[in-house]
């Protein structure tokens, strides 16, 4: 008796390379535990909804363009009862393996968009954390008729 022959998959994220040669577009959801720097400072994360496109720019660079958007909770300025916000944020940008290249790639490109990522396969969390961190409002409440809100007088 003969047994079928095993199929084989492999797991590994595909890397930026080749996801710019093909010129794909990767959507993900992403868990709030993946973008944990996020949650650490919000009171509510949502689950992130990311769309990435990537190709290779004039220079064969892996480029990134993208939109992720979630829902956050944030503490209220003024009574710090948490309010919810959507947060939408789009990137752009070459990726570079580490912080020297990227300084290379400013001067001699004057490139400002430039993403230092950590490894060579798709991480979709660390291309779009930075950028949701950036994006979180400094003002939350802007409700001027908010209940909640202190009366502020000064003598």
């Amino acid at each position: 008796m003969m047994a079928a022959a095993m199929t084989t998959r492999n797991s590994r994220a595909p890397t930026y390379a080749d996801l710019a040669r093909a010129s794909a577009v990767v959507k993900r959801e992403l868990s709030p535990a993946a973008c944990s720097r996020v949650a650490e400072v919000v009171t509510e994360l949502s689950r992130v909804s990311t769309e990435l496109r990537f190709s290779l720019d004039a220079h064969q660079r892996v480029q990134v363009r993208g939109l992720a958007q979630a829902t956050i909770g944030l503490a209220s300025q003024l009574c710090t009862e948490p309010v919810t916000r959507v947060l939408q944020v789009e990137l752009e940008g070459v990726l570079a393996a580490s912080e020297a290249q990227a300084e290379q790639w400013r001067a001699e490109h004057a490139c400002d968009n430039v993403i230092v990522v950590t490894s060579d396969e798709l991480d979709a969390a660390q291309l779009v954390e930075d950028e949701l961190l950036l994006q979180l409002p400094s003002r939350v409440c802007v409700d001027a008729a908010c209940e909640r809100r202190p009366v502020l007088s000064y003598g």
